[in-house]
């Protein structure tokens, strides 16, 4: 038989692995450059995470969360000849913010 304090350790260290497994999860989802960006690196925060547990989670999402959310997810497509969109056999020049009307002979 389970007494009161047994399912609460048992609550305690289920409660732990799951903030663990989560912050593990939340880290793997920023991409590369996010990580750049902040000057952090991914795999090093991870590492923290899964053997810091609960206390290293709660230090990613203080520390490092709050300035990774900042940074965009995609990055731009800078500006250049592409395949046109409509699947014409031309290229078309993207601006960087948009399509324009200028297309050249695909080579």
């Amino acid at each position: 038989m389970v007494g009161g304090i047994e399912l609460v350790i048992i609550g305690f260290v289920v409660s732990m692995t799951a903030m663990m497994f989560w912050g593990l999860y939340d880290a793997s989802r920023y991409p590369e450059h996010a990580w750049r960006a902040v000057g952090s690196d991914r795999s090093a925060w991870q590492l923290v995470i899964f053997f810091g547990g609960m206390i290293g989670t709660l230090i990613y999402l203080a520390s490092v969360r709050p300035r990774l959310r900042q940074v965009p997810l995609a990055l731009p497509t800078p500006a250049g000849w592409y395949p046109d969109p409509s699947g014409a056999p031309v290229v078309r020049w993207y601006d960087g913010a948009g399509w324009t009307h200028h297309t050249a002979p695909m080579a």
